[in-house]
């Protein structure tokens, strides 16, 4: 068995023999679905390492999950506290592309990055660039939750811009800026303007686990969120034909270098307290 990926896809699993490649068996899948999952475990190891910086857009979203076993037959509720929507926290580090194009003006560096960074800039309506981005699943919408995670995955020296949510008060507490801003009803225009690319990495995201994945159990929805991070992270990394950059082995590696908290054992049924 042969484990391999695709330029931008999904890591893919194949069996070679001697007709050639062939398409895993089900009694193959349990063990593989395991392993996929405990690779997305060390993914978000790996990127939990590092802080965002800069100018940083946190913003809540809700992503669709499939009904948990003990809310069915309950009557299905609508917004933020159905049954079938989790709540995630996205948090985005962004630059303003003015910022990038004089950086690259002042760079020593020979080619002619600002031309074409100025070329792929000209008539888009986000005037921001996205660098990094971390996702997390919470239990509530309260300030004390928000305030907690961002602190852990944010530098104090950062900017960080949001909306007046009653979760952001606290946030001028912690960092060096805190920059709040009203929609006053005009709600597209803090988006394109203020927080863009949280809100398109939101979009982005929840389409893409959707198709992919389909209905997602609450319990593996971290797990997702963790690998759209990691290749999102290193997503320049596929334009690169130095194999220092090749994200099958970057991703064997940190499996030799973190042991993933995924523990399960009975592939037909997985309890709760048995998710780590």
């Amino acid at each position: 068995m042969v484990l391999y990926h695709a330029p931008y896809d999904f890591c893919q699993v194949s069996t070679f023999g001697q007709r050639g490649t062939t398409p895993i068996r089900a009694s193959q899948y349990p063990p593989i679905w395991l392993m996929m999952m405990k690779l997305r475990n060390i993914m978000g190891k790996r990127d939990a390492i590092y802080e965002l910086s800069g100018g940083v857009e946190p913003n809540e979203a809700f992503f669709p999950i499939r009904v948990p076993e003990e809310a069915q037959g309950e009557t299905i509720r609508r917004g933020a506290g159905s049954q079938r929507q989790a709540k995630v926290l996205v948090v985005v580090e962004s630059k303003s592309a003015d910022e990038v194009l004089l950086s690259y003006l002042k760079s020593q560096d020979k080619g002619d990055k600002a031309g074409k960074f100025a070329s792929k800039m000209k008539g888009k309506s986000t005037k921001k660039v996205v660098h990094y981005i971390k996702m997390f699943v919470l239990d509530n919408l309260n300030a004390s939750t928000i305030d907690t995670i961002v602190r852990e995955h944010v530098a104090k020296n950062a900017v960080v811009i949001t909306d007046n949510s009653s979760s952001h008060v606290n946030l001028s507490e912690y960092f060096f800026r805190h920059e709040s801003f009203t929609e006053k009803g005009n709600v597209d225009e803090v988006v394109k303007s203020v927080l863009p690319w949280v809100h398109i990495v939101i979009g982005r995201c929840r389409d893409g686990v959707a198709a992919i994945h389909g209905d997602v159990d609450a319990q593996f929805l971290q797990l997702y969120l963790n690998e759209y991070c990691w290749k999102f992270n290193r997503r320049f990394f596929r334009d690169s034909s130095d194999p220092k950059y090749d994200l099958f082995d970057r991703l064997v590696k940190i499996a030799a270098l973190y042991i993933s908290d995924i523990k399960w054992r009975n592939y037909e049924q997985i309890d709760d307290e048995d998710v780590i």
